[in-house]
């Protein structure tokens, strides 16, 4: 995914708080990382329904 915005840099044990109705990615470079997502609400869009794993 390609964006000109600044994406915000985070610390590990730190929470990131961000808004619904639109796509957000993560990455963390060449390090391993465990990303836990918990949200509120009738569920996950995936940008691209292949990608959704309850459909396999």
């Amino acid at each position: 995914m390609k964006s000109s915005r600044k994406k915000p840099n985070t610390e590990a044990g730190r929470i990131v708080g961000v808004t619904g109705k639109h796509a957000h990615c993560a990455w963390t470079g060449n390090e391993e990382a465990v990303l836990q997502v918990q949200f509120t609400g009738p569920g996950i869009d995936y940008v691209n329904p292949a990608d959704d794993p309850r459909k396999n």
